[in-house]
């Protein structure tokens, strides 16, 4: 025992010590109480029965809401009523300044720094919707305006895309966010078709990792030109008469020196989409197509990205499937240039009716043959199959063929590889036992064909 302290002062001056302790130890519980909230995730799915009307239903009470007055406050503005698909919910823009507002939120700011949104938009008969502008209030600053605002880029191509905002590199998104709102811009996109899937604001950087996983896949590209507004964000920049809808699709005429056009907006994973599909019909002097592109490293024009690829200018619709073997495609590909070559070719007839750019492998069967035209009871043939990959990646393939009755095969099964573009020709020899009508099916993974 220490001297000169006896036992009954020296267990009070035990408990002094441990409630000073314990009142040290609520003060700070207290302060990070005031400081902030307890990160909470929130996502909502718009494909699961019931989240429209909860998530509508929850926006009651915050700065934007539904069934609001003339405040301007109301939670969906220039959309039209919300229609739940398999994709999601759906929005037209039907007037000015289109946005969809968040339900009420606590969001701790300092920890919670990402907003998610998987969506898809098309174009209307206003202009390109080209970004999504997200605003917020929080219990420090609960007006809204342009110092609490952040954009993200998209593709308005209509397919479903995931978009990850880090909103914590913005200096205002501090404190507890309470509402949020995603406007589609420019706000004169009149007529856009808006889907959105989900909205999510995950709690932390682990939960944040999946939705950064999933943005950065490759998403097929995929321009298919049938009605006026598939038009939309097709630029004719030098030497070409305006675009205008045909039967053949996007239709134009070379007018000038140096023709060439300027594809939608678009965004492709270079490394693995590796095959462009165009179809079209050109008729007049024109013998190649000249491809451009710039990417996210390379954001400039020139020589040093492009490639050409030879053409049939015959008036016919042709699909050429033009695989990218190109040391500088790669990366991610933001736009992309279409030139006819050469740059004289005055007068020429252009129609574009699609353009794709596969995601993944798709093998396909492209034609049929046999050795023989007539085949004689116990003679052998030859039934050839030919092969292409018409997508991006390499496609291994299970081919098999099986025969009729008076029909046997040698093999008949057999795995195929092909890479982005590659074509080949697979063989196998057959007998017919007897005479009379006979078929051969061939079977490539769950795709038959019959001859």
């Amino acid at each position: 025992m220490a001297k000169g302290l006896r036992p009954r002062r020296l267990l009070a001056v035990a408990a002094a010590a441990s409630a000073a302790v314990a009142a040290l130890l609520g003060y700070w519980l207290l302060r990070q109480a005031a400081k902030g909230v307890a990160p909470t995730p929130y996502a909502w799915d718009f494909r699961k029965p019931g989240t429209l009307s909860a998530y509508l239903e929850a926006t009651r009470g915050g700065y934007w809401r539904v069934n609001a007055s003339e405040s301007g406050r109301q939670a969906v503005h220039s959309l039209s009523e919300p229609q739940v698909t398999r994709e999601g919910v759906s929005f037209a823009v039907e007037d000015f300044d289109p946005w969809f507002a968040s339900p009420r939120v606590r969001i701790d700011a300092g920890a919670q720094r990402w907003i998610v949104v998987r969506m898809g938009v098309r174009p209307g008969i206003g202009s390109l919707p080209r970004e999504v502008r997200v605003y917020w209030v929080t219990e420090d600053s609960p007006e809204p305006g342009e110092d609490k605002a952040m954009s993200f880029p998209i593709i308005p191509d209509g397919a479903m895309r995931t978009y990850v905002l880090e909103v914590g590199k913005h200096s205002a998104w501090r404190g507890v966010v309470t509402q949020f709102r995603l406007d589609l811009e420019p706000a004169d996109c009149l007529g856009a078709r808006w889907v959105i899937q989900l909205i999510a604001v995950p709690a932390s950087e682990e939960e944040v990792r999946p939705y950064r996983e999933e943005s950065g896949r490759p998403v097929e590209v995929s321009f298919t030109i049938e009605r006026e507004e598939d038009l939309r964000g097709w630029v004719m920049l030098n030497g070409l008469a305006p675009a205008r809808l045909t039967r053949d699709g996007l239709t134009t005429v070379v007018t000038g020196f140096d023709p060439y056009m300027l594809l939608p907006p678009l965004r492709v994973n270079a490394d693995s989409q590796r095959v462009i599909i165009v179809g079209m019909r050109v008729r007049g002097n024109a013998s190649l197509l000249k491809i451009y592109w710039v990417t996210e490293d390379s954001p400039s024009w020139g020589e040093d990205k492009a490639m050409t690829w030879p053409i049939t200018a015959d008036g016919e619709f042709h699909e050429y499937e033009i695989v990218m073997n190109h040391p500088a495609w790669r990366g991610t590909v933001t736009a992309i240039r279409f030139d006819l070559e050469p740059p004289d070719c005055y007068g020429t007839y252009w129609a574009i009716k699609y353009v794709r750019i596969p995601a993944g492998p798709k093998a396909r069967v492209e034609g049929l043959s046999l050795s023989r035209a007539l085949v004689l009871v116990g003679e052998r043939f030859q039934l050839n199959v030919r092969l292409r990959n018409a997508g991006s990646g390499l496609a291994r393939s299970v081919v098999s063929v099986r025969a009729s009755e008076g029909l046997s095969v040698e093999g008949g099964r057999t795995i195929v590889e092909l890479g982005s573009g590659e074509e080949r020709v697979v063989s196998w020899s057959a007998t017919a036992s007897r005479p009379g009508y006979a078929s051969l099916t061939v079977e490539l993974d769950l795709s038959l064909i019959h001859i």
